[in-house]
């Protein structure tokens, strides 16, 4: 959803204002994997993935770049026969909203384009995962 994490990133500077949020350098990446016993997972807020964004420092740029992967899957997903189908009209008409308050957020060049993941690329997803 456009803007929200810059929002959250504000608010965060705002209550934090001695050690404001600072992006993590592109040469030094080391992520932290939430810990959430699997009956949680249906329970995870969007405040839960923000604040496991902020304290791995991940750069705006980052989130802003995944936009187009999130509306790619909001399509794929959102269809009448879906369980979810309130959750998804909900997400996707807020993200109209945000849309025209922010408008698209920017991809980050060196990485745009799309690929087919390799079995490999999986493997190594599920390792993460």
């Amino acid at each position: 959803r456009p803007g929200l994490y810059w929002e959250a990133i504000a608010d965060y500077n705002a209550a934090n204002p001695l050690t404001p949020f600072s992006p993590m350098s592109w040469t030094d990446i080391q992520l932290r994997a939430p810990r959430f016993k699997a009956t949680a997972a249906v329970n995870i807020t969007d405040a839960d993935v923000i604040c496991t964004m902020l304290a791995n420092s991940i750069p705006v740029e980052w989130v802003d770049h995944a936009y187009t992967f999130g509306v790619v899957y909001l399509e794929t997903h959102f269809f009448e026969a879906n369980a979810l189908i309130d959750l998804y009209r909900e997400i996707d008409d807020e993200r109209h909203e945000r849309l025209e308050q922010y408008g698209k957020p920017p991809a980050i060049p060196q990485w745009d384009g799309w690929r087919v993941p390799t079995e490999g690329d999986m493997i190594c997803l599920h390792a993460l995962l």
